[in-house]
């Protein structure tokens, strides 16, 4: 109503109408993204202001669908600011750009980091083997996708002695002495883990190589050396009571 102070004039109604805007830009959120191999992930895809009532179409696009992959569009529905697309990882470790784009907007891209998880390999508990005696032990892994593959990655194995693709050390040692070793898994993607050092070894049973009688006079000074073949080196011990003056040297085997 106004009024100029004589006469009133007639009252009008006036209606404001607020527009919000037309969105001018696209974002992609998180950025980056990691994943790990043969896995999903979500992205959000974002305007800067509500879409209109036609909604908001949005070509999407990765830089390396080897890597990550996502569907060539999406739509943010009517009066919506957002929506989420699944990102797909391939097979293969590495990055990909997911870009976003749609006319008249500003596009936006997020970068798609795609690692392998941690591998663990297990060795065995048992480290020692006997020569010519058939052993067999198995390492085991964890945090492999799809089949895991072991191999030896440092060190050589006894002649005898074989690792499986399973993980399976086994057959029967034809050498003695220490064998150190690592052992790798690989996994369907190619992500590798490498085991802390095996310490692996192989003895020989202790054999006497020697007569297996000696005799002494009695008051008379006398020495006898027992020798013994073995891995590692023997020593010596009497079973029963020696006689009296009589001793034995256990690491030289001299009576």
């Amino acid at each position: 109503q106004a009024n100029d102070g004589s006469v009133d004039s007639n009252i009008a109604a006036v209606t404001v109408t607020v527009s919000q805007g037309k969105p001018t830009a696209i974002t992609l959120t998180p950025n980056p993204l990691t994943l790990t191999p043969s896995t999903t992930g979500s992205v959000t895809v974002a305007l800067t202001r509500p879409a209109g009532p036609a909604g908001q179409v949005v070509t999407l696009r990765s830089s390396n669908s080897a890597v990550a992959s996502v569907p060539p569009s999406v739509t943010i529905p009517a009066n919506a600011s957002s929506t989420t697309v699944t990102v797909t990882a391939g097979t293969t470790p590495g990055a990909a750009t997911i870009s976003a784009s749609a006319p008249g907007l500003t596009g936006g891209s997020t970068t798609v980091n795609v690692r392998c998880p941690a591998l663990t390999v297990i060795p065995p508990g048992v480290t020692t083997g006997i020569l010519n005696v058939p052993f067999s032990q198995s390492f085991s892994q964890s945090g492999a996708l799809g089949t895991a593959t072991f191999t030896v990655a440092s060190g050589t194995l006894p002649t005898g002695l074989t690792l499986a693709a399973s993980g399976f050390l086994a057959g029967t040692p034809t050498q003695t002495g220490s064998f150190p070793i690592t052992v790798r898994v690989t996994d369907t993607n190619g992500c590798t883990g490498t085991s802390a050092t095996y310490p692996l070894s192989i003895g020989q049973v202790p054999a006497i190589t020697s007569a297996n009688a000696t005799t002494f006079t009695v008051g008379a000074v006398g020495m006898f050396t027992i020798t013994a073949t073995g891995s590692p080196a023997p020593t010596f011990a009497a079973a029963g009571t020696l006689p009296a003056g009589v001793t034995l040297n256990s690491t030289t085997g001299v009576l």
